[in-house]
């Protein structure tokens, strides 16, 4: 029943939050759009779910970078279960390009010969393609001992707000080349002045770092010291790279090789 007050018809209006959808080019779209991938894959096993959310042309690493497509429609279904969660998104104002990483968890199917459970992290880069749909671009894992704070633990951070999208949109492909000469540059740095020199010159205060068998490092000086650990100096040779339409966010892959020392062979990774 209306009540009137001072002559005037009072009303409270409250407003429920609508959850967004997995295609939208949002933090929350994207976190929404990898725990559906993580469902898909309990659900229908990880080949099913790699083929519905990679993209016609994205990338894997085994080390080095394959045609993630290519990869899962040679590969038989595996009977184990791939479950993980994101604990970081960011998402680049023109809501194009995403990154996500968090941990995963790899659970022998019952009665396995082995039944002890793989804990690591992913790194995950999306981009939404023409119909809108988040899809994967890169995605690469490190394996590691089971961590303090793994699934379920509720960790979820968002990275730095991008702001609004600028109104013109910037030459993704310009800012591509932009991206593989920083790389050339940090290669270049690294050889004339040091790995650690040249990392700290160029990388952000939130950098992290994955390397094979430990956890991730996510502060710059973590980082930074474990971008250096290893003998001879790194060189980068990029395959290729992305950038969002704003140009906020963008990404490069490739090889990067640690040159001989007394005579040994060089040291590549991915």
């Amino acid at each position: 029943m209306k009540r009137l007050i001072a002559g005037a018809v009072c009303a409270v209006l409250i407003l429920v939050p609508r959850a967004p959808r997995a295609d939208e080019g949002t933090v929350e779209g994207l976190a929404a759009a990898e725990r559906a991938f993580s469902a898909l894959s309990v659900e229908r096993g990880m080949r099913d779910a790699f083929l519905a959310f990679l993209s016609d042309r994205s990338f894997l690493f085994r080390p080095l970078p394959v045609d993630g497509r290519a990869v899962w429609q040679d590969r038989q279904p595996v009977p184990g279960t791939l479950i993980w969660e994101p604990s970081y998104v960011e998402v680049s104002s023109s809501g194009d390009l995403g990154l996500s990483t968090g941990p995963w968890e790899y659970r022998p199917a019952p009665g396995a010969a082995d039944s002890t459970i793989a804990h690591g992290h992913f790194v995950t880069m999306w981009s939404r393609d023409s119909s809108s749909t988040w899809r994967v671009a890169l995605d690469l894992g490190v394996s590691h001992e089971k961590p303090e704070r793994g699934l379920k633990s509720g960790v979820f951070v968002t990275g730095p707000d991008h702001g609004r999208a600028p109104a013109r949109a910037v030459d993704p492909a310009a800012l591509s080349r932009g991206l593989t000469a920083m790389d050339a540059s940090l290669s270049a740095g690294a050889g004339a002045h040091g790995a650690a020199r040249a990392f700290q010159a160029a990388a952000a205060r939130d950098a992290r770092i994955y390397r094979e068998g430990e956890q991730p490092a996510t502060t710059s000086k973590t980082a930074a010291a474990r971008f250096v650990e290893g003998a001879g100096t790194p060189r980068w040779t990029p395959w290729g790279a992305g950038a969002s339409r704003a140009g906020d966010l963008g990404y490069t892959y490739g090889v990067v090789e640690r040159t001989a020392t007394g005579g040994a062979a060089p040291v590549s990774a991915s």
